[in-house]
């Protein structure tokens, strides 16, 4: 009968009356609670038994770039490039030296000290992503040597962008992510905030709170139900850009990944700090350079440039394989130089790239490993 369906009617508006607000509320706040969900499922570290304070030595036989890459989110750093670079010269497949260059500048030309880096001898068992760079430093090379500077103007060039795209890769691939990192967390997060997003779009496309409006005379549709959808959206999207820029979030290390970054931070620690490296100084020159190269990788070169200054006498420093980045000032500055423009050019084009430059960092810390 007519008055058993108004009845239905006002029953079923009074309902829609009480679940809108609620409707909306969870429509607006859904992708907060699922990236929460996601977190503590997925999310948080596993217990390992790795109670470590400091690393003296290399925890393993990953390279500079894939360290780097390792404590950086599984993004690239700029340092990675030029570390690698610097790993050729501490095994002797380069010669690093320091000479005067001329560089055009905007009225005339000038000279400026650069780094030199020569051909010495064949690398022997690079892995694909070493091999990339090695190649690229060849290719740059005439008569045997290239210098820093030849290479900086090549990184504002779009093949440099697009070889460092290439390399970021090729990088990753080496360092076998899914070994060391589970992904579960953020694939189940990206891929529901995806559908929600699309979601919220094809009910505010299909005016779905104006329509409740129209039919029920749900005043609180249209004023709750649009702002919350809107919210929902841009919640959702927020939390896509956060947990795919910072990855780990709502990844997790396997145990292995796990034990694998803490020792490797704890080296970094060691590397960076003074009272440390004063206290177990390295027995060689050669363990020295050694860390000279994981310094730059890490962001941490100029608190182990410091150590080594202090602690090594000048005659032994001239002799390492790093030395003129270490007694040079201007040496290393052109090299934290190149290694801004390589951020530069990296953010732009091939992304995935952390910060800028390798002398800041550093971590306190001590006590016996």
């Amino acid at each position: 009968s007519i008055i058993s369906f108004e009845e239905k009617s006002r029953s079923f508006a009074r309902f829609a009356g009480l679940a809108v607000p609620v409707v909306s509320v969870f429509a607006a706040v859904f992708p907060v609670l699922l990236f929460v969900f996601c977190y503590i499922l997925y999310g948080r570290e596993k217990t390992v038994s790795y109670t470590g304070i400091y690393e003296r030595e290399p925890p393993s036989e990953h390279t500079p770039a894939e360290v780097s890459t390792l404590l950086n989110q599984f993004r690239i750093p700029p340092s990675a490039f030029i570390a690698t670079v610097l790993n050729f010269v501490c095994k002797g497949y380069l010669e690093m030296s320091e000479t005067v260059v001329e560089k055009q500048g905007l009225l005339r030309t000038r000279k400026v000290k650069t780094l030199v880096f020569t051909k010495k001898k064949e690398p022997k068992e690079l892995k694909p992503h070493e091999q990339k760079v090695y190649s690229y430093i060849l290719q740059s090379m005439k008569n045997g040597s290239v210098s820093l500077e030849t290479l900086k103007r090549k990184v504002s060039l779009p093949e440099f962008t697009d070889f460092f795209l290439e390399w970021k890769d090729v990088v990753l691939s080496d360092l076998k992510m899914k070994k060391y990192l589970e992904k579960k967390g953020l694939t189940v997060f990206t891929a529901t905030s995806i559908m929600y997003s699309i979601l919220c779009l094809v009910l505010l496309a299909m005016q779905v709170p104006t329509t409740l409006f129209l039919e029920l005379m749900l005043y609180s549709a249209k004023t709750m139900l649009t702002p919350a959808l809107i919210t929902g959206f841009v919640f959702s999207i927020s939390g896509l850009i956060v947990a795919n820029t910072w990855r780990t979030v709502l990844s997790r290390w396997t145990k292995e990944g796990r034990i694998l970054e803490l020792k490797w931070r704890n080296f970094k620690k060691f590397i960076s700090d003074f009272t440390l490296l004063r206290e177990h100084p390295p027995a060689s020159i050669v363990l020295w350079d050694f860390y000279m190269v994981y310094a730059v990788a890490l962001g941490v070169a100029e608190h182990t440039i410091k150590a080594m200054k202090e602690i090594v006498p000048d005659n032994e420093i001239r002799k390492a394989r790093t030395g003129p980045m270490v007694y040079s000032t201007t040496a290393f500055n052109s090299i934290n130089s190149f290694t801004s423009s390589v951020h530069s050019t990296s953010r732009g084009g091939a992304g995935g790239s952390g910060g800028g430059g390798f002398g800041g960092g550093g971590g306190g810390g001590g006590g016996a490993r």
